[in-house]
């Protein structure tokens, strides 16, 4: 099954921009991924009352060095029990194709049929394509989640949101900034411009893919939950389509924040009705039954609202 350099292309509406086709993106309804270590047992035997739709299968960051092997162990045998996890969405990530552990997790993944993927420290589309190589030799051809958290990735997600089955993008500020040498916070306390810079790229490029774009807001303290509720709001508005927790009490304030309310899902629903229907009969003025007038732009935002309902 040879890899796919790039994505079928996106159907093109008459004013220019990407249609609304993402609807079977299934990382667009996931509003909160716990990030939970596999081999810690009693936060294990968590997850599946965690208030969260999505569940991170990690062997990377939170699996230390000399566990390597028990922590792709434990993922498979995660894997192969998907009852444990309900509906949630479920993402594994390996270990860099760059580490001694890389390549046989990959393949351990393909073995084990994950169904989506996260690539972790990818610096351009050569290496999604190398993930994407070695999981179709072994017959698999899962999601894929690029990792935007070099600055080479940063410089390359425009390529890499264009190859085929990547359907998410998730951005790390953390190792970015390491990577860089360079803080997250300046010293009044706000995201280093570069930061800003660099998410803004990589959320534009999501957006016109069709991407869902995940992303993990650092903290000045991880327990200050009016500061993830500041910060979670500020991408939200930005285009996140769901954050990382790495704190089980972020979850409620996450889902709280990135779950449409009845009210908000019903007015985007009446948009798309109105909207569909006068197009359909041909008619240029769009008016909401209150008498407000309905522009393209209102159209597309309420599908992009209607996307990330939950099914």
């Amino acid at each position: 099954m040879p890899a796919t350099a790039c994505r079928p292309s996106v159907p093109i509406d008459p004013q220019g921009d990407p249609m609304n086709t993402t609807n079977d993106n299934p990382l667009l309804h996931v509003h909160c991924i716990m990030e939970t270590p596999v081999l810690d047992a009693r936060k294990w035997a968590k997850v599946p009352t965690s208030p969260t739709d999505g569940c991170l299968i990690d062997m990377e960051d939170t699996v230390a060095q000399d566990r390597k092997l028990e922590g792709r162990a434990a993922v498979v045998k995660a894997l192969s029990d998907p009852s444990f996890f309900g509906d949630r969405v479920l993402l594994s990530r390996p270990n860099g194709l760059n580490t001694p552990w890389g390549l046989d997790d990959t393949i351990a993944l393909a073995r084990a049929g994950a169904e989506n993927v996260i690539l972790p420290m990818v610096t351009g589309p050569a290496d999604v394509l190398e993930y994407q190589r070695i999981l179709h030799e072994h017959d698999a051809d899962p999601n894929l989640i690029a990792g935007c958290e070099t600055p080479a990735a940063v410089a390359n997600v425009e390529a890499i949101v264009a190859i085929d089955r990547v359907i998410g993008l998730g951005f790390g500020e953390g190792d970015l900034t390491a990577a860089m040498g360079v803080p997250i916070f300046e010293p009044d306390g706000a995201i280093n411009p570069i930061v800003m810079a660099a998410r803004t790229r990589a959320y534009l490029a999501a957006a016109g893919a069709g991407c869902a774009m995940l992303d993990i807001p650092f903290l000045h303290d991880l327990k200050d939950l009016d500061e993830l509720r500041r910060r979670g709001d500020e991408l939200l508005r930005m285009g996140a389509t769901g954050l990382f927790a790495l704190y089980p009490p972020h979850a409620e304030v996450i889902n709280e924040l990135y779950t449409p309310d009845a009210s908000a899902v019903d007015h985007a629903r009446t948009i798309v009705d109105v909207f569909e229907k006068a197009a359909a009969e041909g008619n240029p003025a769009v008016q909401l039954p209150d008498g407000k007038a309905v522009l393209i732009h209102d159209f597309k935002k309420a599908q992009q609202l209607l996307a990330r309902v939950r099914s």
